[in-house]
């Protein structure tokens, strides 16, 4: 028994020693994320008081101009034959453009997805099957280097050039106005980042939700102050564009643009650009409607121009994917750019190499929540059990500082409730306490899972495995909001502009019983009936499209 009490004495000590550690790490990486969040907020105020009252916000009537520049959309399709159709038809129905041509890789021993691929490109010109010349699978960077060099022999067999490289996966649900976008930009900017927004799944989902509330927190400011800091922005390998200027500057030994080695190409093809001094920019822009507020919710999805996107909704696929971004960004980026760029770069390198271990520290800080509660509060509501000697004491640092990681963390569960909640609604903002604590051990597996894969990668020399998650595309109701509607195709016609349209919405809006938009507008005389019937036509010919 006098061993057994020795032994705890110790336990506790090191219980303390472990205390202080945990809550120094955790309070200087949470004074990196509020310094962040000042940062964001005095950008926002220098923007709104000095830029934008000298320079007009951009608009959607903005978008619509009339020379189209010619732009290859690249997508990686190993094993994607339950998705690639549905996507492929709905980004045909959806987008407002027409100078573009989707090019999909697929391997010679993936005949399903192949085989899909090539009757819909017998049907649509504007899709193209690029096969790539060994079996799969390889990685991303493998696929869409073969895409790459199937581009070039359709330049060359059809001499055109294209003016943009888009990149995105089999799974993506794209904005009608994404490729105006990048056509209003390119070539000013050499590589344009969208913001990627997760698509919403039920509330008792925290796996899912998750990635909710990290995707709207890190794309509706982390990556706003990346950019305003070091004027380079990480790509998601998602809703991106690159310039020609960009990707040809990215070739390498092999004539190619990405790198086969990584397994995050994208974040690694951002910092090379970066180095090259290529223009980058993040661009999220939420176009404002005067909107009833039953639909505000919505609207704010379906006006944010951006890439919405399934992830995956189950543990083990999360700590799959969330491991092998781990194995990119921290250690693979260690190891090709180690401490390379500006002063403020570095920091953001740090920002991106410091998640692993946060993710082991938030952990300690549950394990250390849970030994005081067992030694310490049990006691104080059972009065019969022993008092161990206390923990903490009321005068020293340590109780400072854990005042201070408890300011932290509820400025960081007030910040996350914000950007969920400009996304998807109160009701999912709700949420963000039980998530955030679900999101801690998904990165807690994660990161030991890469640290696994990577020490044995280092001690064996085995090549690091790219790992496919399953892809899902959503049911019909979930793409109702970027479904072509007839204002909307006026407008990519050059009939009407944003304006009017905006403002016959609103006089539909008034009015005491329902009329259809296309009827206001003829009324108007801002449209024929000519116009209207062609509106109509090239709207059913698109719903024929994706069914």
């Amino acid at each position: 028994m006098e061993n057994t009490g020795e032994y705890f004495l110790y336990y506790l000590l090191g219980l303390k020693i472990f205390f202080y550690l945990t809550a120094v790490f955790i309070f200087i990486s949470s004074s990196d994320d509020f310094f962040i969040d000042i940062c964001y907020y005095v950008r926002r105020l220098w923007r709104k008081y000095y830029i934008y009252t000298k320079h007009p916000r951009l608009t959607q009537s903005d978008l619509f101009i009339d020379t189209e520049q010619h732009f290859s959309l690249m997508i990686p399709a190993w094993q994607e034959s339950s998705v690639i159709e549905k996507m492929l038809l709905n980004s045909i129905k959806t987008y407002q453009y027409n100078s573009y041509i989707i090019f999909v890789g697929c391997y010679p021993n993936d005949p399903k997805t192949s085989n899909l691929v090539k009757k819909l490109a017998e049907k649509f010109s504007k899709i193209q099957l690029s096969i790539c010349p060994h079996d799969g699978p390889t990685n991303k960077a493998d696929c869409l280097n073969s895409i790459f060099q199937n581009i070039l022999k359709y330049e060359k067999k059809n001499q055109c050039k294209f003016d943009g490289f888009i990149l995105h996966d089999a799974e993506d649900i794209v904005h009608p106005l994404e490729l105006k976008l990048y056509n209003y930009l390119i070539p000013q900017k050499d590589m344009i980042q969208l913001p990627v927004i997760p698509l919403e799944k039920p509330l008792y989902n925290l796996t899912a939700g998750h990635y909710q509330d990290e995707f709207a927190e890190s794309h509706g400011k982390d990556l706003v102050v990346r950019e305003f800091l070091t004027k380079h922005v990480s790509c998601a390998g998602v809703g991106c564009v690159l310039s020609r200027k960009a990707i040809l500057a990215l070739k390498n030994d092999d004539q190619n643009p990405f790198d086969n080695s990584s397994l995050t190409e994208d974040y690694h093809m951002a910092l090379r650009l970066n180095s090259l001094k290529m223009k980058m920019a993040f661009v999220r822009i939420n176009f404002k409607e005067d909107t009833q507020k039953a639909s505000i919710i919505k609207l704010r999805k379906r006006n944010t121009i951006g890439t919405r996107e399934f992830f995956p909704n189950c543990f083990a696929d999360a700590v799959k994917q969330k491991s092998r971004w781990i194995i990119g960004i921290v250690f693979q980026g260690w190891q090709s750019q180690k401490w390379r760029g500006s002063l403020a770069l570095k920091y953001m390198l740090l920002r991106d190499r410091k998640s692993i271990l946060t993710a082991f520290f938030s952990v300690a800080a549950y394990f250390l929540l849970l030994n005081y509660f067992i030694f310490y509060a049990l006691p104080s509501i059972f009065k019969g059990l022993p008092t161990p000697p206390p923990l903490i004491r009321k005068d020293e640092l340590l109780i400072y500082i854990l005042w201070g990681n408890l300011f932290f963390l509820i400025n960081r569960i007030i910040n996350r409730f914000i950007y969920c909640y400009s996304l998807y609604g109160l009701a999912s903002a709700l949420m963000v306490v039980p998530r955030l604590f679900w999101g801690n051990i998904i990165n807690f597996f994660a990161s030991a899972r890469a640290v696994k894969f990577f020490i044995s990668h280092l001690l064996t020399e085995k090549a690091l495995a790219w790992e496919k998650t399953d892809h899902v595309f959503p049911d019909i109701q979930d793409l109702e909001p970027h479904q072509n509607h007839i204002g909307e195709i006026l407008i990519s016609k050059g009939i009407i502009d944003y304006i009017q349209l905006q403002q016959n919405l609103k006089t539909q809006r008034n009015l005491t019983s329902y009329l259809p938009i296309g009827d206001i507008l003829k009324q108007d005389r801002l449209i024929t009936q000519e116009q209207l019937n062609e509106a109509l036509k090239v709207q059913k010919t698109m719903s024929k499209n994706n069914e």
